[in-house]
């Protein structure tokens, strides 16, 4: 990949490398949850929509939650790898679950294919926090879904 030159370079290569229709820039993770939440809540039609996080983060994405108007429903936690799986996201799943947040940690991480899969049969949004995992590994990491 060739050295960008500006913003709109930059864009393009990040959403031809993560396969994406779109990017926004934004200057702190909580933004971009903030902004992501919201347009979940605008795109469906449920009262007191919720999402599904891990149990053990910080408490940013439950306060953007709750700022956008989800109600979070936490998900227990592996006890070595401290990461969420299927197992526990579909064990509070509900009929008003719209997303479920992934956040890779502690240099943690796991293949979300199945998880994925889950989301896309149950028509939710799954959302990648990937902020954690790049500073702990300082460089950019790729989706694994």
């Amino acid at each position: 990949m060739k050295r960008a030159e500006n913003t709109n370079e930059i864009k393009s290569q990040v959403i031809e490398s993560i396969i994406a229709d779109d990017l926004i820039f934004t200057g702190r993770a909580a933004t971009a949850m903030l902004i992501a939440y919201k347009s979940i809540v605008s795109s469906y039609n449920i009262d007191e929509p919720e999402v599904i996080l891990p149990a053990i983060s910080c408490a940013t994405p439950a306060n953007t939650a709750l700022m956008a108007g989800l109600n979070p429903r936490f998900a227990d936690v592996d006890l070595e790898s401290g990461l969420t799986n299927l197992k526990y996201i579909q064990e509070r799943y509900t009929a008003k679950t719209t997303a479920v947040v992934f956040i890779h940690s502690y240099g943690n991480t796991q293949d979300l294919l199945t998880l994925r899969e889950w989301c896309d049969e149950k028509e939710l949004i799954l959302i990648e926090d990937n902020s954690i995992m790049s500073r702990l590994l300082n460089k950019p990491m790729r989706s694994l879904s």
